[in-house]
This record gives C-alpha cells, sequence and structure tokens, in this order.
C-alpha cells in the first residue's frame, strides 16, 4: 500500500512539473509578444516617416501628392488579329453600355491611336457609366499613345458633363498625368459649380507654363467663388513673383472687404507695403517694382 501511494505521489509529481513547464513557457512566449509587436510598431511607424517624408518633398516642390495609376498595359494580339477585331468592333450607340465599355477597353489594351474617335464619340453617350469609362480609359492610356492636345480636347469636353464626378475625373488628369498647356480648360474648371472640381483645377496649374498659370490665376483673383479667390492668394503666396503681385493688386478692385483686407496682407506680407486702394498699390508698385528679384526679395543697395 505504501509502494503504491509512492507511485501516486511520483505520477502527481510529474504532472505538477509537467504543468510548471508548460506555464513558464506560456510565460515566456507571451514576454516575447510585446517586443515582437514594438519591433512590428517601430517598422511601422519607420515606413510612415519616410511615407511622410515623400509627401512633405511633393509639397515643398509645390506639386500634387495624387498618386499616379498604373498604366494600362498593351494586349499582346498579331496585327491579323488585331485588324480582324477592328474590323468586328466599333463604338455603336445602338449597342448596350457593356458591349460599348467592352470596345472601348480593347481598343486600350491595344495601345491604338484610332480610339480618340470612340473616346470622343463615348462622351456623348447617354449613359454616364458609358462616359466615365471613357475618361477613365484616357487617364490610363500610356503616355504618347495619344497626343496630349488631343487628350486636351477630350477634357474640354468632359467638363461640360452634367454629372460632377465625370468632369472631376476629367480635370484631375491633368495633374495624374502632367499634362501642359491645359489652361483653358482649368480656366473653365474654377468656376465649376462642383467645389472639388474647382479645387482639382489649382492642383493641374502646377504643370502649366508661367504665362499659362498667371493667366488663370488673373481670372480667379475676382472670381464669385470664396474658395477660388483664396486659392488663388495661396498659390501666389507659395510661388512669390512679379506677376503675383500684379495679380493680388487686381484683386484691390473686390467689392468684398473681408477679401480685399485679405489681399492688402498678403502684398504686405510679400513686399512688406501698405495700400489702401487698387491705384494706390498699382501706382506704386509700377514706380519700385525693379527694387525687388524675382523672387520678391529686395535687392542689395549698391
Amino acid at each position: 500500500m505504501g509502494k503504491i501511494w509512492i507511485v501516486l505521489l511520483s505520477g502527481g509529481a510529474a504532472v505538477i512539473l509537467f504543468l510548471l513547464f508548460l506555464f513558464v513557457g506560456q510565460r515566456d512566449e507571451q514576454s516575447t509578444k510585446p517586443a515582437a509587436a514594438e519591433t512590428s510598431k517601430t517598422v511601422e511607424t519607420a515606413k510612415a516617416t519616410t511615407a511622410v517624408k515623400e509627401t512633405a518633398k511633393n509639397v515643398e516642390k509645390g506639386k500634387p501628392t495624387l498618386k499616379k495609376k498604373d498604366k494600362r498595359p498593351k494586349r499582346k494580339m498579331s496585327a491579323e488579329e488585331k485588324n480582324e477585331y477592328m474590323k468586328s468592333h466599333t463604338f455603336d450607340f445602338s449597342k448596350s453600355s457593356e458591349e460599348k465599355i467592352e470596345v472601348l477597353e480593347t481598343y486600350a489594351d491595344f495601345g491604338d491611336p484610332g480610339i480618340v474617335e470612340f473616346l470622343n464619340k463615348a462622351l456623348d453617350d447617354k449613359d454616364p457609366e458609358v462616359r466615365l469609362k471613357a475618361i477613365e480609359i484616357l487617364s490610363d492610356m500610356e503616355q504618347g499613345v495619344i497626343p496630349q492636345s488631343e487628350i486636351i480636347t477630350l477634357i474640354d469636353k468632359a467638363v461640360l458633363d452634367d454629372k460632377d464626378d465625370i468632369r472631376l475625373a476629367a480635370i484631375e488628369i491633368i495633374s495624374q498625368i502632367e499634362i501642359k498647356g491645359a489652361q483653358e480648360v482649368l480656366a473653365k474648371a474654377i468656376d465649376d459649380k462642383a467645389e472639388d472640381v474647382r479645387s482639382a483645377a489649382f492642383d493641374g496649374l502646377d504643370y502649366q507654363d508661367p504665362e499659362g498659370k498667371n493667366m488663370v490665376l488673373s481670372k480667379g483673383i475676382n472670381s464669385s467663388f470664396k474658395d477660388v479667390r483664396e486659392s488663388v492668394i495661396n498659390n501666389i503666396t507659395m510661388n512669390a513673383s512679379h506677376d503675383g503681385v500684379n495679380i493680388l493688386i487686381e484683386g484691390l478692385k473686390s467689392d468684398d472687404k473681408d477679401f480685399k483686407s485679405e489681399v492688402k496682407e498678403t502684398l504686405e506680407f510679400l513686399i512688406d507695403q501698405k495700400f489702401e486702394s487698387y491705384e494706390e498699390a498699382k501706382k506704386w508698385w509700377e514706380g519700385n517694382r525693379d527694387r525687388y528679384d524675382e523672387d520678391l526679395f529686395e535687392k542689395d543697395e549698391k
């Protein structure tokens, strides 16, 4: 009987030791989790910091931070197969929306410049989904397939669409693929009824030459939309120039007292001068602009 109890006790001790081993093992595993989590957190923080720095660089350069889309790859097909498809598939208004979209996507996959004709027709389609698809394809096309002048013509047509999302998608193309020479389209867009479209137009300004950019800003300085007027001031403040001062002075013609005060404050910030009227500012600037370099820093007196 005594031997049995010893065996039982021995077995019990073994169980206890086994349980203790499991407990200690779990403690060790748990103790490593915070360290692993901390390491993961550090990695994620580093990634986030890098992303913030990249965004900051873009902002510092005055460039929009919109992510560029991956360009549509060209579909691999023999010349004979391609010609056969193009003969039997055209953009026809009598077809269903699904069929028309399929034709647009296939021609886009071909990377064929002939798609311009179909995109132009698609922008007249009664179905908004077809019209939006045309703009999405235009944005995704590999650069060089369609000349920028023809892209601008298509965008110019799309900004007259009655759907806000289509007009927005069209204007966003300008900054997404860095289209130059689009100032006329942007000048229309800053008068759009939708604020998102007006805002997107200012993103596109970064890719216009100084003359084109100033044309849009000159139109916007006395816009009926407060957000447009403020965007003009912000743009000129971030990109100080003689032309910017000329545009700001035009803002002193405004009947909006608050906006007029904002223009005065901006002029004082840029050239350290206070003005009470448009006439005073214009006269002073004409006689003193040579005191400032291109970035509006006063030149050293010799």
